[in-house]
């Protein structure tokens, strides 16, 4: 009895540690945990959307994330699937939200300074080693002081559904 409880017991913990590892869609190249910590006047820089640009024109990859309250984001690909594959690539920050301007109009404001919003003018870059090793890609990207500027002009607020 004992034996097959054994066993039981062995299999279980095998299928639950394989059922762990994270299936990749066919042609995807292996990830590799990074985390990014941005910044901006010395505080955490929040919703803001980081992209990963390829030097590699072959890595067509889509790597991006949103920032959270502390400034952290932890790198996907294609989505959900966690990491990035090995390559250099140059970073794009962005922060962008509508404000009021009065009591009936609102306008969507910027927030970074505009050259870390451009593939050709960011200055910050990152290389992404091979290793599965939890800090080894890691960045912490500061993005300066908060440079507020209007993108679109005073918009009516919409009104609700069924609102006149």
């Amino acid at each position: 009895m004992s034996y097959k409880i054994i066993v039981l017991t062995t299999l279980l913990v095998c299928v639950s540690l394989s059922g762990c590892k994270q299936r990749l869609p066919e042609g995807m190249p292996p990830l590799y945990p990074c985390t990014i910590t941005l910044i901006q006047d010395g505080k955490p820089l929040d919703q803001a959307s980081i992209f990963f640009h390829a030097s590699d024109p072959e890595n067509f990859w889509a790597l991006a994330g949103t920032s959270n309250a502390q400034g952290i984001i932890e790198m996907t690909t294609n989505g959900p699937y966690k990491g990035v594959p090995v390559g250099v690539y140059k970073i794009t920050v962005e922060k962008v939200k509508s404000e009021d301007v009065d009591a009936n109009r609102y306008s969507m404001f910027s927030f970074v300074d505009p050259q870390f919003g451009k593939r050709e003018t960011t200055p910050i870059q990152i290389e992404i080693q091979p290793s599965k090793k939890k800090g080894v890609n890691d960045q912490t990207i500061d993005v300066g002081k908060e440079h507020k500027k209007r993108m679109t002009p005073p918009l009516p607020k919409s009104k609700g559904f069924g609102e006149n």
